[in-house]
């Protein structure tokens, strides 16, 4: 069982060296909460990594170059074809792409690692009013996906149509503010690196998280940090 106060001190919730701080503290925040434990692989893929290819011999999805293949961004990694929309605001420099992030214990407990993430949105808000920074959570689509998930088409596919659409209908409400906006998607772990028998792919640990804004350090895509590390990152009432 998680210790929810070992969650909120574990992850370090000071100014970390993650690279994408706003340039300003934002007046608003959102957070896209993908229940179920979205499949970071598939969202931002490791095209580099041959690992990658082995071991999703029917889900991965093309490396750049390829008929619909992943979007490149860096020479590394690369968006899902169906996250298209969001790439101008990645070349804007207003998106970034944080892999490989999670909680700072292992869990397969959609339970716990819900009921951590929960926490850790409660300390957001609570010492965001002291900021003056208004606090929105939303909650994004169903992701647990044991069984056809799909790659390049598919179930993960089309939800993925949906959520480009979420955020860059977000993106557009917002309009004069967006240079005091910032938009954050997560969800509670990630999937398994193998594919399963089903087409589908088990509980596993890091996933992706996106940051958009227009202060946001974007276009990049930094790898390896906690949800705390992100978050600490624009939001230094969390120190």
């Amino acid at each position: 069982m998680i210790s929810r106060r070992a969650f909120l001190r574990d992850t370090g919730l000071t100014l970390a060296a993650c690279g994408i701080a706003a340039r300003r503290v934002p007046r608003r925040l959102i957070v896209v909460l993908q229940r179920g434990a979205a499949d970071g692989l598939s969202m931002v893929v490791p095209y580099t990594d041959p690992a990658y290819y082995r071991l999703r011999p029917s889900i991965a999805v093309p490396p750049p170059g390829h008929r619909g293949a992943a979007i490149d961004l860096d020479g590394r990694f690369a968006f899902h074809p169906r996250l298209a929309p969001l790439l101008p605001l990645y070349r804007a420099g207003q998106l970034a792409v944080v892999h490989t992030d999670g909680l700072p214990v292992r869990t397969q407990s959609h339970l716990e690692a819900q009921a951590a993430v929960g926490d850790l949105m409660g300390h957001v808000k609570r010492d965001a009013s002291a900021a003056g920074c208004r606090v929105s959570v939303v909650e994004c689509g169903q992701w647990d996906d044991h069984a056809d998930q799909g790659g390049v088409e598919g179930r993960l596919a089309s939800r993925l149509d949906a959520f480009a659409t979420t955020l860059a209908g977000m993106v557009a409400d917002v309009e004069s503010g967006w240079h005091d906006t910032v938009i954050v998607t997560m969800t509670e772990f990630g999937r398994s690196a193998t594919e399963n028998q089903r087409g589908g792919t088990e509980h596993g640990h890091g996933s992706v998280m996106l940051v958009l804004g227009g202060s946001v350090a974007g276009g990049q895509v930094v790898e390896r940090r906690y949800f705390g590390d992100v978050f600490s990152e624009f939001a230094p009432w969390l120190s």
